[in-house]
């Protein structure tokens, strides 16, 4: 297909993504689903305004239709941006793409074994896997550089429900056929099942907290990334902006973003506005270090841009630096503790200004360095810069979805009612 020539008031995001899914119920198989589908969007400057539009049927006719119309839709549109679009820079950083051919056959017959084995195990009621695989392509046009990316990526999850009615989850992403394991993978799905079977509602009060990387992960995206865009900062919309410069969290608190990180799925040079991404210190020793500011928001702020935008979320590869003790150690110390594995209501939480108000879904009770018993919905509320001050951090560390963090273990000095569950 014929794209027109980009220039300085036009740009061209092309994409192709191919993908293939097969849903296995116990060790029955769906159907494979296939789908291909090409998307442009069309981004581009007219009246001093910016306007973007998508079209699916990509042909001359099309494209000029959808060019017409955004030119009308700059018209009626308040917001000013900029004559034309900067000049963009190559991206001189590279990482490996050392990307595979996999085979689904294969993966799912592998599966299929282990569910056998897995339902052995008379607690489990059902097992639910999916295997996809994402081949996809990006085109980006401008005025100064043509850049085009590919990408191939293996997605596994399984999922146990129990009799009980509970469930348990686990999934990866992989670019290459030596990062998975599907042996592993269903020895940690027995694990989760053996520590979140059975929870029993618990009345007792607990002053020593274990996040797991699941929950660590979500409580980031919540408390620190969903704050640090450039408009809250420059606003002082919520707690981080209001503290900016000043250090709000542990020391131990190292959070990077890692744009180039060999073979993920996650690592990008340019994100959708051919802004460069670049690797940067988000939080340094428990200094907030870094906000993130798109093209609108330079134009608006006179901020350089970050390179952090992107369809479905804000970053590439999140790195925290791990500790030194191991996950066992940290348990052992605990007298009387939960190892939080998962929560809910976190969107009732007012994250803009770090109240955290939660229910814990699954927690692994702790009785002087033992587990005791799995307990559930058990309340917490806690500021998030007490929660992430005074921490350990184990030195194990869990891929979840674009992170690799550790566990985090926080002790709470309950008084007159304050903190704690």
């Amino acid at each position: 297909m014929m794209i027109p020539k980009a220039d300085k008031k036009t740009r061209f995001n092309l994409y192709n993504n191919q993908s293939t899914k097969i849903t296995l119920n116990d060790i029955k198989a769906d159907i494979p689903k296939y789908s291909n589908s090409n998307s442009l969007i069309i981004d581009l400057i007219a009246n001093k305004k910016r306007v973007k539009g998508t079209i699916e049927e990509i042909n001359n006719k099309t494209i000029k239709e959808k060019i017409a119309e955004l030119k009308q839709m700059s018209q009626y549109t308040n917001t000013p941006f900029f004559d034309e679009f900067p000049d963009t820079e190559k991206q001189k950083n590279s990482f490996k793409t050392d990307y595979t051919e996999f085979d689904l056959n294969e993966i799912r017959k592998e599966i299929i074994d282990n569910i056998k084995e897995l339902k052995l195990n008379k607690k489990v009621k059902k097992v639910i896997s999916e295997i996809s695989i994402h081949k996809g392509t990006q085109k980006l046009f401008s005025n100064e550089l043509e850049f085009g990316n590919t990408a191939n990526e293996l997605s596994i999850s399984i999922g146990a429900i129990y009799k009980d009615k509970e469930n348990s989850g686990h999934s990866v992403n992989k670019t290459t056929i030596k990062d998975y394991n599907i042996s592993k993978m269903f020895s940690e799905l027995k694990n989760k099942i053996n520590l979140e079977k059975n929870p029993v509602q618990s009345k007792e009060k607990y002053s020593e907290f274990i996040l797991t990387p699941q929950v660590f992960a979500e409580l980031i995206d919540t408390f620190i990334f969903d704050n640090i865009n450039c408009e809250d900062i420059i606003l002082h919309n919520n707690f981080i902006a209001k503290k900016i410069g000043t250090k709000l969290f542990d020391n131990s608190l190292n959070i990077q973003e890692n744009p180039f990180v060999d073979n993920s799925p996650h690592s990008e040079k340019y994100d959708s506005e051919l802004s460069r991404t670049t690797k940067k210190d988000i939080v340094k020793n428990g200094l907030i270090n870094n906000y993130f500011v798109n093209l609108e928001d330079s134009f608006k702020y006179n901020e350089k841009v970050t390179g952090n935008y992107f369809s479905g979320m804000d970053t590439t590869n999140i790195i925290v630096e791990n500790g030194n003790k191991s996950l066992e150690k940290l348990i052992s110390e605990t007298k009387k503790g939960l190892v939080i594995r998962s929560i809910i209501g976190l969107h009732t939480s007012n994250s803009k200004e770090g109240s955290l108000n939660v229910a814990v879904n699954i927690g692994n009770e702790i009785i002087n360095g033992e587990i005791t018993k799995n307990v559930k919905n058990i309340p917490l509320s806690i500021n998030i810069v007490d929660l992430f001050n005074n921490i350990e951090l184990s030195k194990e560390v869990e891929e979840e979805e674009n992170y690799l963090l550790p566990y985090l273990k926080k002790d709470i000095t309950i008084n007159d009612g304050k903190g704690g569950t």
